[in-house]
């Protein structure tokens, strides 16, 4: 069964991994380099300033070992997502019988995944996990924490696509909702809705939010539901559905589904989300590239398989 923040758990350990693997070779590349700097500092300080001289050379051999031990933020990042996803599982088990839960969905056709998928009798929900601190904004259709804009919008969007796509796929109908969880992020007074999506910052609040609409699925469209998605969208290196608590996975299992048409299904572009089109470089491999090229550089892999 495929845990929340598997994919995310599973890219964290092996960047970790390597930059442990590198430590000793970069802590004596840069003590060399720091070497070379501090001589230069103290030869252009002079010994008119020798306590000056002493604290750049304390200084430059400072950030030097630090930069080879502590893990980069591009390698931590990968950890911390996979600490949020997971406690956006540990809220979403709470949901009350006749929910399913599943995590982490790899994309057909991209290296993108989706977080959590939420099926019920309240319809299907798309939740997008974020967990970082500083200020939260919203500003028209984007969002900005600690006043970076973040794409995920843009995200959980694509996403929806991916979803709605396969459910249509066996003849489900049924709007897909996206739902951004945001967690450890300092509040504004007023939370907007970035281009409709609603925003929540609590377990709590987003249990609310997906229990709280019309009952639109039946016990069975649930479980067909949930079926095409476990089946049908890629699956992680953990690769399995997990359920609700109170919902057995080989029930689901046994959900007979029609089949899938063929064909390739080109994906939205990364950047811009408008079409994208089958390319060559200049070796002759085949990639997607986004339709507005050159107005927009999106690209993704192409393997020959179907993608969304």
């Amino acid at each position: 069964m495929s845990k929340a923040g598997g994919s995310a758990q599973d890219r964290y350990d092996t960047l970790s991994a390597r930059f442990r693997a590198g430590r000793r070779r970069r802590l004596i590349t840069n003590v060399l380099i720091a070497t070379v700097v501090a001589i230069g500092a103290v030869i252009a300080i002079g010994d008119r300033y020798g306590s000056l001289s002493l604290w750049v050379i304390g200084s430059v051999y400072l950030v030097a070992v630090l930069k080879a031990v502590l893990e980069p933020d591009h390698v931590r990042a990968w950890g911390i997502g996979a600490q949020g996803e997971r406690v956006t599982g540990r809220e979403l088990d709470k949901l009350p019988d006749g929910y399913r839960v599943l995590h982490d969905l790899r994309i057909l056709g991209s290296r993108a995944n989706v977080d959590h998928v939420v099926v019920g009798p309240t319809g299907v929900f798309v939740v997008e996990s974020k967990r970082m601190r500083g200020k939260l904004r919203v500003r028209g259709d984007e969002v900005f924490v600690a006043g970076r804009r973040r794409g995920m919008v843009d995200e959980v969007r694509r996403e929806v696509a991916a979803v709605a796509t396969v459910l249509a796929g066996v003849g489900l109908e049924v709007p897909v909702r996206p739902i951004l969880f945001i967690q450890e992020a300092d509040p504004p007074w007023f939370l907007g809705k970035p281009a409709g999506i609603p925003i929540v910052l609590s377990g709590r609040k987003l249990r609310k939010l997906i229990t709280s609409g019309d009952v639109v699925l039946s016990a069975d469209d649930v479980e067909r539901a949930t079926a095409a998605l476990s089946n049908r969208l890629g699956r992680t290196a953990a690769g399995q559905l997990t359920s609700g608590p109170a919902n057995s996975v080989s029930d689901v299992a046994r959900v007979e589904l029609p089949p899938v048409a063929s064909g390739p299904v080109l994906a939205a572009c990364p950047r811009c989300s408008n079409e994208m089109v089958l390319r060559r470089n200049r070796r002759g491999e085949q990639f997607l590239g986004c339709s507005t090229f050159p107005r927009c550089r999106g690209t993704r892999p192409w393997d020959g398989a179907a993608a969304l």
